[in-house]
């Protein structure tokens, strides 16, 4: 007789029939410190959330749990599935320089947090490790900077989780309408870095005592960029819709800066093994605030997670690296 056929999983991707899918129980990125057999970036225990069928994985996960695409059919929503994780020694293409007027280089060449410029901020933060020069990851050179993120008040700044460099002293920093303005840097996610539902903000065109003219932030798998519309919504385009962690990604902006329709951000974007930029979006109309005075107005970078309170990892440390901040001015 010719043998049964192994029966079907019940859940997705639960290939052994325990009523888990298998993606749990495997040992993403080999964590799991409770050793309940649940990747610690699941468990109930580990995370914040509601466990509804007493299987130890936070619901907000399960396919099983939701109308949500789970294209693999592998038991995770795909809205969570594991970032690209860049294998180690990925090599990197050298920077593409640009000819124009410099006003602004922070490659951290210098071996200090304040890649050696005195009026560069970077004290804003009470916790020692909050921000470091680090050579651990680089994207050119030796070093690069890392911004740190951790639920506990010593990570608090200004009334929230952040950490952040900032241009406030830097008077050549500052833009008003009418500039034209190329920004880039570059930045790499440290793993381990799961998907969450509380975003990061990784760079901001600042004003005093105001909400951002534009911003570049991390949200669940997306690196997205937003922008201040006139109507006070915000415009936001994904720069890239499946990051990757551990790998250098270079960005780049060119700005015209306006109060009215003649604005417009044009947006670059491409990994450090990559050797030319994509063009991802031209934004026209307004991009900045027309009431706040040109002497408002700053550069920020670093992490900063305003809602840590509401994430699901709250003992997750989150070490976000910039390296080789650029500004240069564009030609008419």
């Amino acid at each position: 007789p010719e043998p049964e056929p192994e029966p079907e999983p019940v859940v997705d991707g639960d290939n052994n029939g325990n009523g888990i899918a298998d993606i749990f129980e495997n040992s993403y990125m080999g964590v799991d410190a409770d050793g309940d057999a649940i990747v610690d970036f699941f468990d109930i225990d580990m995370t914040v959330g509601e466990d509804s069928n007493g299987n130890g994985v936070n619901d907000i996960f399960e396919s099983e749990l939701s109308s949500r695409p789970d294209n693999n059919n592998d038991g995770l929503l795909d809205e969570y599935s594991p970032p690209f994780l860049s294998p180690e020694g990925t090599p990197k293409q050298p920077l593409i320089e640009f000819p124009h007027e410099k006003i602004l280089i922070a490659d951290y060449e210098a071996g200090e947090r304040n890649s050696g410029i005195d009026m560069l901020r970077t004290d804003t933060v009470p916790a020692a490790d909050g921000i470091n020069i680090s050579s651990e990851y680089k994207r050119s050179g030796s070093f690069s900077v890392r911004h740190r993120q951790r639920l506990t008040d010593d990570y608090i700044s200004f009334g929230s989780h952040r950490a952040e460099t900032d241009t406030v002293d830097i008077l050549s920093t500052r833009y008003d309408k009418g500039d034209k303005l190329k920004y880039m840097f570059s930045v790499l996610l440290a793993p381990p870095w799961p998907i969450d539902t509380s975003g990061e903000i990784i760079w901001q065109w600042k004003r005093f005592n105001s909400k951002p003219d534009m911003t570049v932030s991390i949200w669940k798998k997306n690196i997205q960029f937003e922008v201040e519309r006139s109507d006070g919504s915000r415009e936001k385009t994904f720069i890239d819709t499946n990051f990757r962690v551990g790998e250098w990604i270079d960005l780049m902006f060119d700005v015209r800066w306006s109060d009215g329709s003649d604005g417009e951000v044009t947006i670059f974007a491409k990994y450090a093994s990559e050797t030319e930029y994509r063009s991802v979006a031209t934004l026209n109309g307004r991009n900045m605030l027309a009431t706040t005075p040109i002497d408002s107005t700053y550069l920020k970078w670093g992490n900063y997670k305003s809602r840590f309170v509401d994430s699901l990892y709250p003992f997750i440390t989150r070490d976000i690296y910039h390296d080789d901040v650029r500004v240069y001015n564009l030609p008419e």
